[in-house]
């Protein structure tokens, strides 16, 4: 194989160990080859850069196994040449001997340019996306805190819970009432934990066999204008929306209603605020006749409403 690299490294590496080799010229015209052996801890990362400083070595090619391949990459990425390999690819190149290590086959494919490297960005990018990816699981996990403290509730007798979605400021905040950017916001920060939040509820309660006695409603006070203004927003529209539910009697995997081809005006099942209410109290167990007073008083009813039948499981 034609030679395209004079100094070169492989490198195996694993959780303890990391062995080495080295490809250089030597005094014959010739290939002088060398392999040891170098621990994981810092001080041993330290000393394998400096040996390979001391050969001379421009290119260095590594295995991608794990994470165990990112302290020495972090490390030498400043003063080498530094690709990371899939070993599945290599082991697809010919040519090797069964009695080859892992390294010495590397350094010689990278030798010859036979060896290709993963993209691994560079570090603001790779900062940002670890701290884009720490975000998203801490909001998994308060989505899950929040779904267990719901269970805890459920369990100790605690028949209506509600669960509102949190405010974290004046500046840009990511709540539903998307005046400016909804699409964006949307996307990126409203419906990907929502849908996560609602799914391992859902998922809980029916897998503790709650979920046939519990009625999970997923609604905000009204629905978005389909005008999308200046600021890419959505304004308030009290003429449609949607509400999910399930549980407690609904029936599961079905659509109800429609609205027209703007999303403005219901066109089809409409269902008034006091349709809704009647809906819930039904599912309850609430009659819709039973009288109630306000703080003056006052006598009314539950609701006025008419049960909406046909979200109802048969």
């Amino acid at each position: 194989m034609d030679r395209l690299l004079e100094r070169c490294a492989g490198l195996d590496i694993h959780q303890a160990t990391i062995v080495a080799t080295v490809r250089t010229p030597d005094a014959a015209g010739g290939r002088h080859v060398v392999t040891q052996t170098y621990g994981t801890m810092t001080v041993d990362l330290l000393a394998l850069r400096d040996w390979l400083q001391a050969c001379g070595v421009t290119h260095v090619a590594m295995e991608s196994t794990g994470v165990y391949w990112k302290p020495l990459y972090y490390l030498l990425e400043d003063g080498f040449t530094v690709l990371v390999v899939n070993m599945r690819i290599l082991t697809r190149v010919p040519g090797r001997k069964s009695d080859v290590q892992d390294s010495a086959w590397l350094a010689e494919l990278l030798e010859c340019g036979l060896v290709h490297g993963s993209l691994v960005p560079p570090a603001p990018i790779r900062d940002l996306r670890d701290l884009t990816r720490y975000r998203k699981k801490q909001i998994e996990d308060r989505a899950q805190e929040v779904n267990r403290l719901y269970r805890v509730l459920e369990e100790a007798g605690v028949k209506l819970a509600t669960v509102y979605w949190h405010y974290e400021g004046p500046d840009d905040s990511p709540v539903w009432d998307t005046h400016e950017n909804n699409f964006p916001h949307l996307r990126s920060r409203l419906a990907p934990p929502t849908d996560l939040a609602v799914s391992a509820l859902l998922g809980d309660l029916a897998a503790r066999g709650l979920l046939e006695e519990t009625l999970v409603i997923v609604m905000g006070e009204f629905g978005r204008s389909p005008k999308i203004n200046s600021k890419g927003g959505r304004e308030h529209w009290p003429q449609v929306q949607s509400v999910l539910l399930a549980g407690a009697g609904i029936r599961a995997g079905s659509v109800y209603g429609a609205s027209d081809k703007d999303g403005g005006l219901p066109a089809e099942s409409p269902v008034s605020p006091a349709d809704l209410t009647a809906t819930f109290l039904h599912l309850l167990g609430v009659p819709l006749a039973t009288e109630l007073r306000d703080p003056t008083g006052r006598p009314f009813v539950a609701s006025e409403g008419t049960v909406v039948r046909g979200v109802l499981a048969p």
